[in-house]
């Protein structure tokens, strides 16, 4: 789900028209999930990744959930990201924002998001037993503008 926006008259330089993309993962019987699950391919700002969610946290820290996200795409790009977790609608995101520059001919496709949340929470936050984790991400170069609204 993404938001439509309109723009009228012509933008001042440097003005960024890069909208939240926003995808909504859905990790259903949190409770009965093996501690390392991976979501199914999805796209998000054009790219496709993956989510990978450590149920026990990165590195056996037990009390807290973790989440990475792998860049499944073979282009450079530099993302912001921000990603939230629980009964929060699609829109509301409570993470700070992130930026990755994620590089795949480096290696660099991988973006952790250690300790995220505290397990407890998170028991707290399921939907019928269903861990909601919202994803939004925007190209993090401002100057990546559409050819049909450059000068």
């Amino acid at each position: 789900m993404s938001d439509a926006s309109v723009h009228v008259g012509k933008p001042p330089p440097n003005y960024n028209f890069q909208e939240w993309a926003r995808t909504v993962i859905h990790f259903h019987g949190f409770v009965g999930l093996p501690n390392m699950v991976e979501s199914n391919t999805f796209t998000c700002v054009g790219h496709q990744w993956r989510l990978v969610l450590y149920k026990e946290g990165a590195y056996d820290a037990e009390q807290l959930v973790s989440v990475e996200l792998i860049y499944m795409s073979d282009k450079h790009i530099k993302i912001a990201c921000k990603i939230s977790v629980g009964k929060a609608s699609a829109g509301n995101y409570s993470g700070p924002t992130i930026e990755f520059d994620v590089d795949p001919t480096h290696g660099t496709a991988r973006c952790l998001i250690k300790d995220i949340a505290k397990r407890e929470n998170i028991m707290k936050s399921l939907v019928d037993g269903t861990l909601v984790i919202n994803v939004a991400m925007k190209l993090a170069d401002p100057t990546e503008v559409p050819l049909e609204l450059r000068d």
